[in-house]
């Protein structure tokens, strides 16, 4: 079976918002609202395709502990976006956002990757491909539009192909 397969999609959505949170740092601040819309799609394509699909290969401990991780990420997003612009406070929670990034995909590279790559290997091109249509309705339910600075990432085979989606952000 060939595609892409849903660790490879995590880990460049890994390094996307990572890359995105170290621009930020270096003193592209209008990235903000990116940011946020990102990991609110990331926290979605965790929660409805990721965490089910690993749910029969992991423990439920390691599923709570990635779930309370995100958790700690989306109320961070939630108190960056609930500040008025300016707040003096903005660059600390992005700061400690960034520090919970750091952590939870650190984890989750060490713990899930290696269970997906042998455990999950026909199941991950599946999963990668509910991924994908999941980010595509998160997309089209915001207009259609792509955030900016758009990052490519590998779309799954399966009648697709390697080109950017028109409207798909990736």
């Amino acid at each position: 079976m060939g595609g892409v397969v849903i660790w490879k999609v995590l880990w460049d959505y890994h390094r996307k918002i990572e890359n995105v949170l170290n621009r930020y740092t270096l003193g592209e601040t209008q990235l903000l609202r990116h940011i946020l819309e990102e990991i609110e799609i990331y926290g979605a394509l965790e929660e409805e395709v990721v965490f089910p699909g690993l749910a029969a290969v992991v423990s439920e401990s390691a599923l709570e502990t990635a779930q309370a991780s995100l958790d700690r990420i989306k109320d961070l997003s939630v108190d960056i976006e609930n500040l008025n612009p300016g707040d003096p406070a903005e660059a600390k929670l992005v700061k400690q956002l960034a520090r919970q990034w750091h952590l939870h995909t650190g984890r989750e590279e060490t713990q899930f990757f290696p269970v997906i790559k042998t455990r999950l290997k026909d199941e991950g091109y599946v999963l990668a491909r509910q991924a994908f249509a999941t980010r595509q309705e998160l997309v089209a339910a915001r207009g259609g539009v792509a955030p900016p600075g758009q990052y490519h990432i590998g779309l799954p085979h399966s009648g697709w192909t390697k080109q950017l989606v028109v409207g798909g952000g990736w």
